[in-house]
């Protein structure tokens, strides 16, 4: 007998097996690559420039000799900057934004409060 033969249909099966794995793994790739990952923040974008999203102002303090804001996580003041943005005017329920798109106005985003139960307690 020659081995030559014998083993022929058996190295081309497992080269065809090779193959058809490969194929079924880099198919896998494909479809993994148009998953969404769950772990990044839903504005994220490649690029370092501030995504098409609202702002969010979260705090404001306003009294006779100061004025300030937290808009997305970042403390400002009057006159300074924020994502090319700057603030014109800070208001107990809003802050004016002006950038080379215009005046933005950005209400004070509502949070609940939680409040005691009556009677709770008794």
């Amino acid at each position: 007998m020659d081995r030559g033969l014998i083993g022929a249909p058996r190295r081309r099966s497992a080269h065809a097996a090779g193959a058809l794995c490969l194929l079924a793994c880099c198919v896998a790739m494909a479809a993994q690559a148009q998953l969404a990952d769950p772990t990044r923040p839903p504005a994220y974008q490649g690029s370092g420039a501030r995504a098409e999203r609202p702002w969010d102002l979260t705090s404001t303090l306003v009294s006779p000799g100061r004025r300030v804001a937290v808009i997305n996580g970042q403390v400002v003041h009057e006159g300074g900057h924020i994502d090319g943005m700057t603030v014109v005017t800070i208001r107990a329920d809003k802050v004016i934004l002006r950038g080379p798109g215009g005046r933005e106005t950005v209400p004070l985003v509502e949070q609940a409060v939680k409040a005691p139960v009556r009677g709770a307690g008794k």
